[in-house]
């Protein structure tokens, strides 16, 4: 799995809800180009982004990965799940999770157990 920090408070929470999750071997880039970079160089599941990020929109680094063809599952987490280029992508399938900013640990988890088919853990009796 790849995140993309965005150094924002949204970043933080990814980096902490990951921290939690020893199961998922997970790398982290800081930009875009950091991003393709690693997608050229290793075998990535999925990718968590933040829309929009500084110098590009999460949805234009799913394209670009595309366009690599690279199919990878997505999550955005997204300023305004409503966008256009979001609900594009969505339709597109491009994405298959969108969690609106501020984003929880906890529901960032959900997602990535639900995209990747993991299931959730049973609580005991």
């Amino acid at each position: 799995m790849l995140a993309v920090d965005d150094k924002t408070e949204s970043g933080a929470v990814i980096s902490l809800a990951l921290q939690t999750r020893a199961d998922l071997r997970t790398l982290v880039a800081y930009s875009g180009a950091e991003v393709i970079a690693l997608l050229q160089a290793v075998t990535i599941d999925l990718l968590v982004v933040v829309h929009p990020l500084p110098t590009m929109s999460g949805i234009e680094l799913l394209e670009r990965a595309a366009y690599l063809g690279r199919r990878l599952s997505s999550i955005v987490i997204a300023k305004d799940p409503r966008d256009a280029a979001v609900t594009g992508a969505q339709q597109r399938g491009l994405v298959q999770f969108v969690i609106s900013q501020p984003v929880r640990g906890d529901d960032l988890l959900l997602a990535i157990d639900l995209v990747l088919g993991i299931e959730a853990p049973t609580a005991s009796r």
